[in-house]
């Protein structure tokens, strides 16, 4: 939405302030949004980022609707598939360590991997980070739930070996969680952590994402925007983390965002 509005808000050395009028019109949006009655929505929470600097950072809205508690630049959202992006930066960086090549078959790095289609010894890690290793695609059981519950990955894994392929590995793309979910199965092979641990220490904690975590277990601290629905305020947990586990602000991503942009620095 926002992005529609970039190439009429002039350049910086014209306007003192940086998009002054996308960041007017988003606010106008955005508040339009929270106050429908029709489609009522609880809280948004938006960074923009020029260059290296965020030159807009707001939240909107209530975190909690039964407390009103209201939404600040450090409430936390589930950022869904958008997780992904970690998942791959974690597989790069097992290459870059010389752990792993994306192109070899990833039964060399998880030989306890196993499908009823003799074929699954063709995928490779580019496979899974594409969406192109013929895996069925989600494995549903206990992957959203409302308390935290352990061993996702490995269930998924075990869920495989009693399944077919759908198609050939590298024959053609089709969205497929179940292939990120592997990526945590490699990860801890190869490194001896789990999945989450490892985010934190290698990508979370030397970006400085702070208010980024996976919910491995009940949340003893930390601000996050609740679903609620019906009449009921929950906490939802996403087990599937390399998948779609991931909770963050968009501060966060924004300093995700500046690594990319710099090639990694």
């Amino acid at each position: 939405m926002l992005a529609m509005l970039l190439p009429g808000c002039g350049s910086d050395s014209v306007n003192p302030t940086p998009y002054q009028q996308t960041i007017a019109q988003g606010q106008q949006a955005i508040e339009q949004a929270i106050s429908d009655p029709e489609h009522p929505v609880a809280a948004i929470s938006v960074a923009m980022l020029k260059g290296g600097n965020v030159v807009w950072q707001q939240a909107f809205g209530v975190s909690s609707v039964p407390d009103q508690t209201r939404a600040t630049t450090q409430t936390r959202f589930n950022i869904g598939s958008v997780s992904k992006v970690i998942a791959a930066l974690a597989a790069v960086i097992l290459q870059d360590r010389g752990l792993i090549s994306l192109d070899t078959p990833i039964i060399q790095y998880l030989p306890t991997f196993t499908m009823l289609s003799p074929e699954y010894a063709q995928i490779t890690t580019r496979h899974l980070l594409s969406h192109s290793s013929g895996l069925p695609g989600t494995n549903a059981r206990n992957l959203f739930t409302f308390a935290p519950i352990p061993g996702y990955a490995a269930d998924t894994q075990a869920e495989l070996a009693n399944t077919h392929l759908k198609h050939l590995p590298g024959e053609l793309a089709v969205y497929c969680n179940d292939g990120f979910t592997m990526i945590e199965q490699i990860v801890l092979a190869l490194t001896g952590q789990s999945y989450a641990s490892f985010v934190e220490a290698n990508i979370l904690a030397p970006l400085q994402m702070t208010n980024s975590s996976y919910l491995t277990s009940v949340p003893s601290g930390g601000s996050f925007a609740y679903p609620y629905a019906n009449g009921t305020q929950y906490q939802e947990f996403v087990n599937a983390y390399a998948t779609g586990g991931l909770s963050s602000t968009p501060g966060d991503m924004m300093n995700l965002a500046a690594m990319f942009l710099g090639a990694g620095v």
